[in-house]
């Protein structure tokens, strides 16, 4: 997996792809959700979070966007909605972590700026 905050590698159908967090990605996975990225990260770790709405964010985090929402959907259907939704899970809970905040060893990690 990649080392950067907020990129995940996952596979999608017969492709590796790089999901990827921007401000204009966010922008756009919210509009399509209806809700903040927040509520939906919430959503998916109560398991209410629907298959159609993590296409969306899986499909807006690829750069360049070359797979459809349709393709991301049924490539969730082939791999298993279980493990999309923790591979999805990885990737929100790595843009929403602190770097100045203890991991779950109690090493603080340095803020960056």
């Amino acid at each position: 997996m990649a080392n950067i905050k907020g990129e995940q590698e996952v596979r999608l159908g017969d492709k590796i792809v790089t999901l990827r967090i921007s401000y204009q990605s966010v922008i756009d996975m919210e509009d399509a959700l209806g809700m903040g990225l927040a509520q939906a990260a919430t959503k998916l770790m109560d398991g209410q979070l629907r298959h159609s709405d993590m296409a969306k964010i899986i499909h807006h985090a690829i750069p360049g966007k070359f797979l459809t929402e349709q393709q991301v959907g049924e490539a969730i259907v082939t791999a298993g909605y279980g493990r999309m939704q923790e591979t999805l899970l990885d990737f929100l809970t790595a843009v929403f972590k602190r770097e100045d905040r203890p991991d779950d060893e109690g090493n603080a990690e340095p803020a960056s700026g």
